[in-house]
C-alpha cells in the first residue's frame, strides 16, 4: 500500500509491471464514494494513443491499478505487481464498472464551508494508508490572510473525516473563522509555503 505521498507527486511516476515494463501513466484517481479512500489508479497510454481515443479512432480502454498491488521501488518508479495483461481494465469509453468518484470529476466540483459556496480549489488528495486527507486552497481567503501579514502560500489539509461529498459538492466541516485562528496559531508570516493541518 501507498503511504505518505500526494497524488500530484505519483503523477509524475514512471509505471512499470511486474517485469518491469514501462506500462504508460497515471490518468486519473480512484476514490471510494462512501470512505473517500483512494482504491485504485487508472492508467492511461502515451499522448498518441490518447490521442486517438479522444478523436474516437481507438476505443478509450484504461487499465485500473488496486493500489494495494503497487509499490514505490525508487523515488520516481511506481511499480504494479502484476504484468500488464493481468490488469482489469475500464469499459470502451473508459468508464469505471465498480462504485467509485473520480479524482478529476472533485476538482470540479463546488467547495462549501459551512453551507456558503466558496472560492476554494481542490488542489490535491494525500495518499496515505492511516491518514489520508483532501489539500485545498482558498485564494479569496489567502488574499484576506495577506491583509494581516501572512504572505505564504497557505495550503489547507483536511483529513477525509471533515469532507462530505454531496450532489457534486465538497462540503468541508469547518468555517472561515476556524480557518483564521488555524492560520493565526501557526504564528508565521513569512514568504513560501505553509501547510495548515485543519
Amino acid at each position: 500500500m501507498l503511504e505518505n505521498i500526494r497524488y500530484s507527486t505519483l503523477k509524475r511516476y514512471t509505471i512499470i509491471d511486474i517485469e518491469n515494463v514501462e506500462i504508460g501513466s497515471i490518468e486519473d484517481l480512484i476514490l471510494d464514494p462512501d470512505s473517500l479512500d483512494a482504491t485504485h489508479l487508472i492508467l492511461g497510454a502515451g499522448f498518441f494513443e490518447e490521442l486517438q481515443e479522444e478523436l474516437g479512432n481507438k476505443p478509450n480502454i484504461d487499465e485500473i491499478v488496486d493500489l494495494d498491488l503497487t509499490e514505490i521501488i525508487a523515488d520516481d518508479t511506481l511499480r504494479i505487481k502484476l504484468k500488464i495483461s493481468d490488469l482489469e481494465l475500464t469499459d470502451e469509453h473508459g468508464v469505471v464498472q465498480f462504485p467509485h468518484i473520480l479524482y478529476t470529476d472533485l476538482k470540479r466540483y463546488e467547495i462549501y464551508i459551512n453551507d456558503v459556496v466558496n472560492d476554494g480549489e481542490l488542489h490535491d488528495y494525500f495518499i496515505d494508508g492511516n491518514k489520508p486527507a483532501f489539500i485545498f486552497q482558498f485564494p479569496e481567503f489567502q488574499y484576506k490572510m495577506s491583509m494581516l501579514g501572512y504572505r505564504q502560500k497557505l495550503e489547507f489539509v483536511f483529513p477525509i473525516e471533515k469532507v462530505k461529498i454531496d450532489e457534486k459538492k465538497i462540503k468541508l466541516d469547518i468555517t472561515e473563522e476556524d480557518l483564521i485562528a488555524v492560520v493565526e496559531n501557526t504564528g508565521m508570516k513569512m514568504t513560501g509555503k505553509s501547510i495548515i493541518y485543519v
